[in-house]
């Protein structure tokens, strides 16, 4: 696992097609923005903060959101 710091305004290039922009962070909360093209499915998957360890990480359910989904 790769992790990275970053700060609101700043974005992270995955290969030539994903751009993942961290729009704002406010208290424990992020608000992530991700460009992609049409044909790569974006799903989201939620964390518990019990399962975050050295462990082997359990299988979670995934939720698929459309490109032009907004919460």
């Amino acid at each position: 696992m790769l992790i990275l710091l970053r700060k609101a305004g700043d974005s992270i290039q995955l290969g030539d097609n994903i751009r993942i922009f961290l729009i704002k962070v406010k208290g424990s909360k992020v608000k992530l923005g991700i460009e992609a093209s049409r044909h790569i499915k974006i799903s989201e998957e939620k964390i518990n903060k019990s399962s975050i360890s050295t462990k082997k990480p359990e299988s979670h359910p995934l939720k698929t959101m459309s490109p032009l989904q907004a919460e």
